[in-house]
């Protein structure tokens, strides 16, 4: 499959069958997909699963995961000193199996340890180092038999890859690996949650990912799964006109789709569809020097 497969670009196998092989598959579909939207929105973050395995050393990134001891020593060895994030929701599953099952506390003291780890204003979403550390110990008093986990397995993976993340990129949510769960989900789904020969999964691995970019291109004329929306409506041409189209005319219509990095169109839209352009705090005509009159006027107090 190696030679005349798209999808399989390595495998690596050990000598005598000792280890399972190693399969390195993508399309450039793929990575282009990768690289538009990391390099377009500094927000992103790459999630990686135990069902994906990928190398990025070409621009910065950042790397999501859950709390996976061999899966996060992999990721640091890899990436050159990333901004790692840990998935909140397996950080929750595993504090709610300990306290749930090694902890003599009732189901309120359960679900408020986890309120003041992770409410909004809480531990995971503290302003600074000073609230962490005060908002730490406040837990700790409240809880001592919790203590001794809090401080040896969790203090330092929730501030360095929860907190610390959630403050430096001015995130409004903490972050989970839902997405990777997803697409495993939809891997199984294709699978019928059986075990298959490796080139009869690695065939319907392909053919999810090729119905996702086959939706892509559905898109431009208004078909399939996905709608272009906001920036991206100025992709959409007519259904007759698609069809009229030679096949490079339509490749180069989706790679220019594809390739798009304008994500936001500036609006601030409500629920009824109604839109307005998003506009500075203080704006001002051009060429405008002095402050609008509306603007606040500040002065000293007279004593």
């Amino acid at each position: 499959m190696v030679n005349d497969h798209d999808f399989v670009k390595e495998v690596v196998y050990t000598q005598d069958n000792s280890k399972p092989p190693s399969i390195i598959c993508y399309t450039s579909e793929q990575i282009a997909d990768i690289k538009t939207h990391l390099q377009a929105d500094p927000s992103t973050v790459l999630g990686v699963d135990r069902t994906f395995n990928l190398e990025v050393q070409c621009f910065d990134v950042k790397l999501g995961s859950d709390d996976e001891g061999g899966l996060t020593v992999a990721l640091d060895s890899v990436f050159s000193k990333p901004d790692r994030l840990l998935c909140t929701k397996h950080i929750k599953d595993n504090i709610t199996d300990y306290i749930k099952n090694k902890l003599p506390l009732t189901s309120n003291q359960r679900s408020q340890i986890m309120s003041d780890i992770f409410n909004d204003n809480g531990i995971a979403t503290a302003d600074d180092t000073i609230d962490f550390d005060t908002k730490s110990n406040e837990l700790c008093n409240s809880f001592p038999c919790f203590a001794n986990y809090y401080e040896i397995r969790l203090k330092n993976r929730l501030f360095n890859y929860v907190n610390q993340p959630y403050r430096k990129y001015d995130s409004n949510r903490l972050w989970t690996n839902n997405n990777c769960e997803s697409m495993n989900h939809r891997f199984k789904v294709a699978l019928s949650w059986k075990p298959h020969q490796l080139p009869e999964l690695l065939d319907k691995i392909y053919n999810v990912i090729q119905l996702h970019h086959t939706d892509l291109r559905r898109s431009i004329i208004g078909n399939g799964n996905y709608e272009l929306f906001g920036n991206f409506k100025k992709h959409r041409i007519q259904h007759s006109k698609w069809h009229s189209l030679s096949q490079i005319e339509k490749e180069v219509l989706y790679r220019k789709l594809a390739s798009d990095k304008k994500f936001s169109d500036n609006m601030l839209r409500a629920a009824n569809g109604f839109a307005i352009p998003k506009v500075k705090r203080l704006a001002k005509k051009p060429g405008q020097r002095h402050r609008p009159r509306t603007a606040a006027v500040r002065t000293k107090p007279k004593f």
